[in-house]
């Protein structure tokens, strides 16, 4: 990560700072502040901002970190994030995992929990177990997914634990993550996970807790076994051996180090040999070896590794081998045998593979060749599949491969096996077989399956099946046409009454590809009425589709615009406007597209977008060089954007023009004054606050802020004072470099305070420092004081003078 070092560093600075204060005076950053830095200060600004206030051990420094990780610019956030990862704090998981949810942060947050989780894996799961019971329901799942980024002996426990409550959501989310973790066997399941869609909690809880009851010896054996593998790899340093191997083209000393491996007493290491031939220099030299693995090695795991290997690198020469597999005792070698002979033979391993398809072969060998089948896709199969179907239904649940089978239709796209998978839809009551059903029908993709996808959707409401009747949404765009159109434009509102959100979702992004330009009414409509963010997101993402795919672009993205009339709209006129200003897009109409510019620019300003506002604010002056308001709003611009010095610029052309009590004013004399002291010209800042008088007439929170930044000037020029006549005096012995440090720091302090001090230094007995003292007077005024007494050393002294004069405000 690109803060390595950073914590200790500013650790050091914020002690060294409370240090240098009076001890019973306050640290000086406040959390608004900070905020402040880190919303608009430059890069480094923002990097030690989310440093003091990660480290900070205030109440409101971490309310503050929380409220920006949870709700707050993104840019900020992730700032936070880049240091969090660096050095994870337990107190902050709850935020981490709010953060690792927004789209925008995924990253940087997982970045972060794997951190956090790795570092400190049991405060972390307190602090996601404690956040469970204060986090809304929709939440939860997430914080128990979190969980899996602690190391697997301690969450599984844990993740157990939430097998029993009886919060849906964060039971299902504890279950989805054991399947993934590393010692389970996600394939095996996944098909239990789609044999229980249709049941109840309390069933699919209890079915779990026996399923889990069972394993948990075989889980904890090859979990240990797991362990010691990875141990003895990083004792004998394997992988950097075989990496350095690679890196180098050797392949003579990669083959050297995985034969020797193939002869392992570990089979966890044989195993591993076997494996890493895949991404071997030449594969073809070590088949040899994988293939004695694959045919007499007595550890199943073994074989099962090498045989998965041969289908991958040995393609024709392992046909035979593959062919015997087939046949082995093993079950899980049966399984690797499958998929191997289909990814060795193509459709040439059809004919191989199909047998295995039998009711003599397991349950799991039997979905291993459908999942092998729906990858080769193999021409005239689909009415044997469809027979075969017919049968299955027949069966019992826990011996069926019927929902394999469903979706096997639905790869090999067959038009005429519709009728098979609407009799599926129709006739099953096992809910699992009727969302493959619906999914597959959208697959093929033929206009015959509209009507009973639309049929499904009209179901009276307490026979609907959500998740089935969001599938048929989806699969109704799939299929297309003008009747699909209207019933999903229609969709947008029915499943508003039973609350289908996934319906409703599916139905904006299916209409995206089927609609027309009259799609974005009721697309609008859900945009701004619809209580479902992610439904809103989609609607309004497809109208901006429709609209920018329109024959009449320029037309239809305009009326897209006007119907995108409030504040929170902003971030969607955005994406519509910058298509408009393309250069390129409409190169027929300039005046009509410089219409845009502005609003653009206002949009991007509303965001805190700074750099992108200063860009189109720039481009807005190219028409308007004379509108005072576009000027302020780019010095503003500028200021939030880091350029301090154009917007000083800018600025100080524009001072004199625009009065301090206007809201322009207060906006410009703002910005103008936080540049100035980001340069470190806190004296010319000082001179930009408006006097009381003046600042009476403000509003209060603008008089409050001008009065706040008087007083923190007045202390820095105070500071910039104390500095000058504390390095003065060992002046003459520094060093060259440290010399010219010095005088870049005069050139910004205050002119009237180090002028006069400088004067009276140059008056003083002191030889050296009179020297010093007419060193630095020319450096601050480029007036050049002689040395020796007479009228031209009086001119020049009365010539610094006045130009302190002219420099004092």
């Amino acid at each position: 990560m690109r803060r390595k070092g950073l914590s200790w560093i500013f650790t050091l600075f914020l002690a060294s700072a409370a240090a240098s204060l009076p001890p019973d005076e306050p640290v000086p950053v406040s959390p608004e502040v900070l905020r402040d830095r880190l919303l608009n200060g430059s890069p480094d600004v923002r990097a030690e901002a989310a440093a003091a206030l990660v480290l900070d051990p205030r109440p409101e420094c971490a309310s503050l970190v929380e409220a920006l990780l949870a709700d707050g610019e993104l840019g900020a956030a992730r700032e936070l994030l880049l240091f969090l990862a660096d050095r994870p704090a337990p107190v902050y998981a709850t935020a981490l995992v709010r953060a690792a949810a927004r789209n925008g942060l995924a990253e940087p947050a997982n970045a972060a929990l794997e951190a956090l989780g790795r570092s400190e894996p049991l405060k972390t799961l307190a602090a996601l177990r404690e956040s469970l019971a204060r986090a809304p329901l929709e939440e939860r799942g997430r914080w128990v997914a979190a969980l899996g980024h602690a190391r697997t002996s301690k969450a599984v426990p844990v993740l157990m634990g939430f097998l029993k409550t009886r919060d849906a959501e964060a039971a299902m989310a504890a279950l989805r993550r054991i399947t993934t973790l590393n010692f389970t066997q996600p394939r095996d399941w996944n098909f239990w996970w789609e044999s229980h869609r249709g049941d109840s909690l309390e069933d699919i809880l209890r079915d779990a807790n026996r399923r889990m009851k069972d394993e948990n010896a075989a889980l904890r054996a090859q979990l240990e076994r797991e362990v010691a593998r990875a141990n003895d790899l990083e004792k004998a340093g394997l992988k950097e051996r075989l990496l350095a191997a690679r890196q180098k083209k050797d392949e003579k000393a990669e083959r050297a180090i995985l034969e020797k491996e193939f002869t392992n007493v570990q089979p966890g290491l044989r195993a591993w040999a076997a494996e890493e031939v895949r991404l071997a220099l030449a594969p073809a030299d070590l088949l040899p070896g994988v293939l004695r693995l694959a045919q007499s090695d007595p550890v199943v795991a073994v074989r099962v590794a090498a045989i998965r290997t041969a289908g991958s690198v040995g393609k024709g020469a392992v046909t035979d081998l593959l062919k015997s597999c087939l046949n082995d005792p093993e079950e899980a070698v049966r399984v690797a045998a499958v998929a191997a002979r289909a990814e060795a033979g193509g459709a040439d391993a059809v004919d191989d593979i199909r047998p295995m398809l039998g009711d003599g072969q397991p349950r799991a060998v039997r979905e291993a060749s459908i999942v092998a089948l729906k990858g080769l896709k193999p021409r005239g199969f689909a009415p044997v599949a469809a027979a075969m179907l017919e049968a299955e239904m027949k069966k019992p649940a826990a011996e069926s491969v019927a929902g394999g089978l469903v979706e096997l239709l639905g790869a090999l796209r067959d038009p005429e096996t519709v009728k098979t998978l609407v009799a599926v839809l129709q006739d099953s009551q096992d809910k699992n077989l009727r969302f493959r059903a619906v999914r597959s029908l959208g697959e093929i993709g033929h206009a015959s399956a509209v009507a009973p996808l639309i049929a499904e959707l009209d179901r009276p409401a307490a026979q609907q099946e959500k998740d089935v009747v969001a599938e048929a949404v989806s699969a109704l765009a799939r299929v297309g046409g003008e009747e699909a159109r209207m019933r999903l434009e229609s969709a947008l509102q029915d499943f508003l009454a039973n609350d289908n959100k996934k319906a409703r979702e599916n139905a904006a992004r299916g209409l995206a590809k089927l609609g027309t330009t009259a799609s974005v009414t009721p697309l609008m409509k859900c945009a701004k009425t619809d209580p479902d963010l992610a439904v809103r997101k989609e609607a309004w993402a497809s109208s901006f589709a429709l609209a920018d795919a329109a024959t009449s672009r320029f037309d239809a993205l305009e009326d897209l615009i006007a119907r995108l009339d409030r504040p929170e709209d902003a971030g969607w006129r955005v994406q519509v406007r910058v298509v408009i200003v393309k250069p390129g897009n409409f190169p027929a109409d300039p005046e009509r597209v410089k219409r845009h510019v502005r609003p653009l620019a206002e949009d991007y300003f509303r965001d805190r977008d700074w750099l992108n506002a200063k860009t189109w604010f720039e481009e807005a002056m190219k028409s308007a060089p004379e509108d005072k308001e576009i000027q302020v709003r780019l010095v503003v611009c500028r200021t939030r954007a880091a350029d301090h010095a154009g917007a000083v610029g800018l600025g100080g052309t524009l001072l004199p023009n625009i009065p301090a009590t206007t809201p322009a004013g207060v906006d410009l004399r703002r910005a103008l004054i936080e540049s100035r002291s980001a340069l470190r010209e806190y004296w010319r800042a000082r001179a930009l606050v408006p006097d009381v008088q003046t600042a009476a007439s403000l509003p209060r929170e603008d008089r409050d802020w001008f009065e706040e930044k008087r007083l923190s000037l007045d202390a820095a020029i105070r500071e910039q004072i104390a500095e000058v006549e504390k390095r003065f005096p060992g002046y003459p012995s520094l060093p060259e470099a440290e010399q010219r440090a010095f005088h870049e720091f005069l050139r910004v302090a205050p002119p009237k305070a180090a002028g006069e001090f400088l004067l009276g230094k140059l008056a003083s007995e002191d030889k050296e420092a009179q020297a010093a003292a007419a060193k630095l007077l020319e450096v601050l005024t480029q007036v050049r004081v002689p040395p020796d007494a007479g009228e031209a050393r009086q001119k020049a002294l009365e010539e610094i003078r006045n130009w302190i004069e002219k420099q004092t405000p």
